[in-house]
């Protein structure tokens, strides 16, 4: 058997002194990496459009100064026309101006208020479907789903928010609508990527029933929230609608 000479026996000691030296165990590297190595994980930046008839361009506006404090993670695009709706695109073609939209900014959140104007026939093909049918239904149903295909062609993990028409003064307009947000609601419900948000309540009283005032939660006071003409949205109306909206995007985007 071969034995260490005192010369060999420190020189190994040697070795191992430097090999610690040079090679610091994971605990220790994690001590000393140095702090501008380490650095956040970059959030992702967003693109959000929000599009729609005449109800969308004031919450549209509400949700644009909300978004302008994140412009630094968040491309923000509106686009509202008066008037329009699905069931008119010889007024206006929401198809062709959505895709225009969608192939410029690859959105990955959509939010869109259409409906409000669509409680009359659709017409395709030399066909009329009367409005409140289960035809109608059906062809309106097919109008959604060519949009909701739109929004993600670009971006297939893209996320459309459909806002429903709140309630309205007059009862008979307000039942036409009630039919077209079930149909928008149960169209949504079974398709992925895409959420329903209710406004009906929002701007009712605690019995259901329309309103044109609100008590501010914070002041206290009666505030408008419809104009009078009992369908268009007063400034705060339009600020609560924005709320809801974005309490239902929150639940799947932070910002913060």
């Amino acid at each position: 058997m071969s034995r260490s000479t005192p010369k060999a026996a420190a020189l190994a000691i040697i070795l191992v002194v430097c090999a610690i030296a040079l090679f610091p165990t994971a605990v220790e590297r994690r001590q000393s990496a140095p702090s501008h190595l380490v650095r956040p994980i970059p959030k992702q930046r967003l693109s959000m459009l929000v599009v729609g008839d005449s109800l969308s361009i004031s919450l549209g506006e509400q949700l644009e100064q909300h978004f302008a404090k994140y412009s630094d993670r968040i491309d923000f695009q509106r686009l509202g026309k008066v008037s329009s709706g699905l069931a008119r695109p010889d007024f206006f073609d929401w198809e062709q101006n959505l895709q225009e939209l969608v192939s410029q900014w690859h959105p990955h959140i959509v939010l869109v208020m259409i409906g409000t104007n669509d409680n009359k026939p659709l017409r395709r093909d030399q066909r009329t479907f009367p409005f409140g049918t289960e035809a109608w239904r059906r062809e309106y149903r097919s109008r959604l789903q060519r949009l909701y295909d739109i929004c993600r062609s670009k971006n297939p993990s893209a996320r459309l928010f459909w806002m429903g028409a709140p309630i309205m003064r007059d009862t008979t307009l307000a039942h036409e609508l009630r039919f077209i947000n079930r149909t928008i609601e149960s169209w949504c419900r079974g398709i992925q990527g895409c959420e329903y948000i209710s406004t009906w309540s929002t701007l009712a009283d605690k019995d259901g029933k329309f309103i044109e005032t609100f008590e501010d939660e914070e002041t206290g006071r009666s505030v408008s929230v419809r104009s009078k003409d009992g369908v268009h949205l007063a400034p705060h109306g339009s600020y609560l609608l924005a709320r809801t909206a974005l309490n239902a995007i929150q639940k799947y985007y932070s910002l913060e």
